[in-house]
């Protein structure tokens, strides 16, 4: 009797790990909805297809913004732990944006890893809305650690180059290739950005905070050749020293 309870056991066993394998990408979708909705913006899903475990969209939109195609694929074990990690794959015609994403089941502490891609600056508009400017050029990243709590970054480790920098409104303006090297310690992150033999002359430190205040700190000039609306530009921050750069500071809170 003992053998038949053990056979009934394993057969449940196997068909409920069947059953999960199986799960259609949009059931599971509906049953994360509570999750997704504890995000303050969280992005929606079009054309899904495949399963829980391995599946794809056709179109990933955030805050009104297409994005691209995504594919993604669950870890069964580190569900076994309490954590959702998908490996992520997002793609579209203007660039591509790979990575790991991690998160308990409360969705307050997200954690990016093993990010790579290449995306358009402009991209920075459509998620930061209130931005005064629209940057162009594109952004190349490499991001090995990025952690989250309740929307707000923690900690990031990694570097961004921006290839072909500049602001494309309200005024044109070229920067030339600009890269920044993020790392975290207890205080928060701190960035160092730097030009790299562009029109623009940049060296300089951003501190956040864990708390979203920011300090940006540094020096800049235009090179030989630049074209004047960068030169009147800068003459804005101030005063040249004794070396021809303008020193700035701009603080405040994300």
């Amino acid at each position: 009797m003992k053998r038949w309870r053990w056979h009934i056991l394993l057969f449940v066993v196997v068909y409920g790990v069947s059953l999960l394998g199986t799960m259609p990408a949009v059931l599971a979708l509906h049953w994360a909805e509570p999750v997704l909705m504890k995000m303050p913006e969280h992005p929606t899903l079009q054309g899904i297809d495949g399963t829980l475990w391995s599946g794809h969209a056709s179109q990933v939109v955030y805050r009104g913004m297409p994005l691209g195609d995504v594919q993604w694929h669950v870890s069964p074990w580190a569900l076994l732990i309490g954590r959702l990690t998908v490996a992520v794959k997002l793609n579209n015609r203007d660039g591509y944006l790979d990575g790991v994403l991690s998160t308990g089941f409360s969705a307050e502490r997200w954690h990016l890893s093993q990010v790579q891609g290449q995306v358009p600056a402009s991209l920075v508009k459509g998620l930061a809305p209130g931005l005064p400017v629209v940057p162009s050029g594109t952004f190349a990243l490499v991001i090995d650690d990025a952690r989250f709590e309740h929307a707000r970054l923690q900690s990031l480790d990694g570097r961004i180059v921006w290839n072909k920098g500049g602001i494309a409104s309200p005024l044109p303006l070229e920067f030339g290739d600009l890269l920044a090297e993020f790392s975290s310690g207890t205080s928060g992150i701190s960035g160092h950005i730097k030009d790299s033999g562009g029109p623009l002359q940049l060296d300089a430190v951003l501190k956040l905070g864990t708390d979203g205040v920011y300090a940006l700190t540094g020096k800049s000039a235009a090179r030989a050749g630049a074209a004047q609306s960068l030169v009147t530009s800068l003459s804005m921050l101030g005063q040249p020293d004794a070396n021809g750069m303008v020193p700035f500071h701009f603080s405040g809170r994300l």
